[in-house]
């Protein structure tokens, strides 16, 4: 399979994961994209305390689909081994994707090396890319909310 053109088998489990900042400013979100559809379930404060989440689901075209199989290749996503850092930090963003396709099924971890990171800097934006913006705008509206909540009866 070349680059331009994506498996009809192709699943995506994205991960991202604010790290090292307290409640109630953590949050997470994962993507999930399979056959045309997306769902982002959107985590305020550290999901495993509370188990709930937002859910939002959306179309995705097959231009988006394309562009994300592009990066993917190009980001090297596709491969068995990543190196692991000599050392790593816990702070900041935290990010994981695993992809199915054609039944193989590839996972990039969250601790990498930095170049590893550069490269997939465009991957992570085109999976981003496929949630609409107003979804986006929504989910974090809920959130601020959640925090302004928070603040007003904490002090």
């Amino acid at each position: 399979m070349n680059a331009a053109e994506p498996s009809l088998s192709f699943a995506v489990r994205y991960e991202w994961t604010e790290t090292s900042i307290p409640a109630p400013y953590a949050y997470e979100w994962i993507i999930e994209i399979e056959n045309l559809r997306g769902r982002i379930t959107f985590f305020h404060d550290y999901p495993h305390h509370n188990g709930s989440g937002w859910v939002r689901s959306f179309p995705i075209s097959t231009g988006q689909i394309n562009k994300l199989s592009e990066v993917c290749h190009t980001g090297r996503v596709f491969r068995t081994h990543w190196q692991m850092p000599a050392e790593s930090s816990v702070s900041g963003p935290n990010e994981s994707l695993t992809i199915w396709l054609d039944g193989q099924r590839y996972s990039v971890p969250s601790i990498r090396t930095a170049g590893a990171n550069r490269a997939l800097q465009p991957v992570w934006l085109a999976i981003r890319a496929c949630v609409p913006q107003p979804v986006w705008d929504q989910l974090f509206a809920l959130r601020d909310g959640v925090i302004r909540k928070y603040l007003s009866t904490s002090t």
